[in-house]
């Protein structure tokens, strides 16, 4: 039986949310249950999965009590200033280029894995490689491949459940029982990191078309299935290598459950990942030469500085990387949602239309630990240094 109009929409608004939070972050999540303690890494998922799915129905609020096509630097610009535009665009590329970091340092530790067996050399070296052809496919608009980045997101959701379903049968359940208070922070930023996925919201509203009423209900399901997802996978990797789960999860699993899951996982990480950073580098691009009047050139090199710079000057630690770019740059996204809401809410939104109301203490409280979990990650090298 065929599905109804309805019922498709409604997948493919799904897929959109879903292909977009399932990423880079999601091979640092093992690594980081590991070092705070698994039950701990699952507190924090279901506590910041339930505060995104709220701040994801925030901003629809605000996508479907406002007429047009906006974006977070949009909507800032309409309700508040040019100054909160800015500060959201800061925001905005501060994001992107932490991404940009990871994707680099994944990218290249996959293509490593993947090479070194046949032609040698070093991690630093394949990330190196990375983010030379990657900038290179960038600066000649490889729209082709960044347009399959939903196909291969889905490969890389397969290779997932390959691997949880291949864990279960070697778990062991001491590995899932250890703790350290040392890293007990740690799975904050990664798991935030890992949820990201608001800047889309918009774009479902549009591929929901006349069903767009039933955009809250999407975002429930979608957001529900990627938590349940990332809980299974850092079960499954977690409960196999335990204390020696790496940083990027593939190539412990591997070295335990053997070759042929390390290449599964590897190959369709690559991919994914390899695409993702030509559809965010490109997005950077076209911000830069359509919304600031930049040349295609002059975008492209900013789009590309800040990641170099900071790779060249030692950002080679991936989950520090995703760990800053969640907290700092996901907890200010957050904060915006917060106030923008508040402001849609309290003072636009039509009293006939069926508003999502939240009480406004949630939402302070929600932007109160992003503003202390901030914080506390901007704070931490300062405190490492003393």
């Amino acid at each position: 039986m065929p599905l109804s109009r309805k019922a498709v929409a409604h997948l493919q608004a799904g897929e959109v949310l879903v292909g977009t939070m399932i990423g880079v972050g999601m091979f640092g999540i093992p690594f980081a249950f590991v070092q705070a303690g698994f039950f701990v890494g699952m507190i924090y998922l279901v506590m910041l999965g339930l505060a995104t799915i709220t701040l994801q129905l925030m901003y629809a609020e605000v996508t479907l009590q406002t007429p047009g096509k906006h974006r977070l630097v949009g909507y800032m610009r309409r309700y508040f200033n040019q100054k909160w535009a800015m500060a959201a665009a800061f925001v905005f590329l501060g994001g992107s280029w932490g991404a940009l970091i990871a994707y680099i340092l994944i990218g290249g530790n996959f293509l490593g894995q993947l090479l070194m067996p046949f032609f040698g050399g070093t991690e630093p070296v394949y990330q190196g490689v990375f983010l030379a052809a990657g900038f290179l496919l960038a600066l000649g608009g490889l729209r082709l491949v960044s347009g399959a980045e939903m196909y291969l997101v889905g490969l890389l959701v397969v290779a997932m459940l390959v691997v949880i379903f291949r864990g279960v049968f070697d778990m062991h359940v001491p590995n899932l029982l250890t703790s350290s208070t040392a890293h007990l922070l740690l799975p904050y930023g990664v798991v935030l990191f890992s949820l990201g996925g608001m800047t889309v919201i918009p774009e479902m509203r549009d591929v929901l078309g006349r069903y767009h009423n039933d955009l809250r209900s999407v975002i429930i399901k979608s957001s529900l299935v990627v938590i349940i997802l990332y809980a299974a996978f850092a079960l499954a990797v977690v409960g196999v290598t335990g204390p020696a789960t790496t940083e990027e999860a593939l190539s412990g699993i591997g070295a335990a459950l053997g070759p042929w899951v390390l290449i599964v996982g590897v190959v369709m990480g690559f991919l994914a990942v390899a695409t993702s950073f030509l559809t965010l580098a490109l997005s950077m691009q076209d911000m830069f030469e359509f919304d600031y009047g930049f040349t295609k050139l002059f975008s492209w090199f900013l789009m590309l500085i800040v990641p170099l710079v900071l790779f060249m000057f030692g950002a080679r630690d991936f989950i520090r990387v995703i760990g800053f770019t969640g907290a700092v740059f996901g907890g200010l996204f957050g904060i915006l949602v917060v106030l923008l809401y508040q402001r849609v809410r309290n003072r636009y939104c039509d009293r006939d239309a069926r508003c999502f109301h939240l009480s406004n203490k949630v939402g302070y409280l929600i932007a109160v630990v992003f503003a202390i979990g901030a914080f506390l990650e901007i704070a931490r090298p300062l405190a490492d240094f003393l």
